[in-house]
C-alpha cells in the first residue's frame, strides 16, 4: 500500500512539473521584457506582467 501511495505521489509531482513548464508564460507580477507572453489576461507593462486594463 505504501508503494502505491509513493508511486502516485511521484506521478503527481511529474505531471505538475510538466504542466507548469507547458504553459510557457510568465505569471503576474514577475519581471518581463518586450513582447513577453504573460499568463492569462495579463500584459507586459513597465517591466512586469500586470492585469490587462479594461478586461
Amino acid at each position: 500500500m505504501d508503494f502505491l501511495k509513493m508511486l502516485f505521489f511521484i506521478a503527481l509531482c511529474i505531471m505538475m512539473a510538466l504542466g507548469a513548464s507547458g504553459q510557457n508564460c510568465i505569471p503576474r507580477g514577475n519581471p518581463c521584457r518586450g513582447n513577453a507572453r504573460c499568463c492569462g489576461m495579463n500584459a507586459c507593462a513597465g517591466g512586469r506582467c500586470v492585469p490587462t486594463p479594461g478586461k
